[in-house]
């Protein structure tokens, strides 16, 4: 088992606003700007795929890259992550707990992988 952290402060990420494409998906923008302050729930992506970031092993921390995992939502809005292109097959087995807290200028993620 292995477990990431990650805090970020919410006006770090209303900086990349011209070039959030390079860190999320389509669907984690179009769910983020449903909410009137984007940018709060954007950073909780951003923490979520940081601590992804930081419990993966080291060989697949390599192959990491922000694009290549998305953060989605249950129809209860309990968060959970899938991953894309180059790491999708590598991870298969992984079992992935996400939870993520925020308030106006802060968001924190944490991570379990099995």
């Amino acid at each position: 088992m292995k477990i990431g952290c990650d805090i970020v402060e919410v006006s770090r990420i209303e900086k990349l606003a011209k070039n959030l494409n390079r860190v999320f998906t389509k669907s984690e923008i179009n769910y983020a700007s449903n909410y009137s302050n984007p940018y709060m729930h954007l950073a909780g992506a951003f923490a979520v795929k940081e601590s992804i970031k930081k419990a993966l092993d080291d060989e697949l921390q390599d192959k990491f890259r922000f694009s290549s995992v998305e953060l989605l939502h249950q129809d209860n809005g309990k968060p959970y992550v899938q991953f894309l292109e180059e790491l999708q097959d590598d991870t298969k087995k992984l079992k992935i707990q996400v939870t993520i807290s925020h308030t106006e200028t802060l968001a924190m993620a944490f991570v379990i992988i099995e």
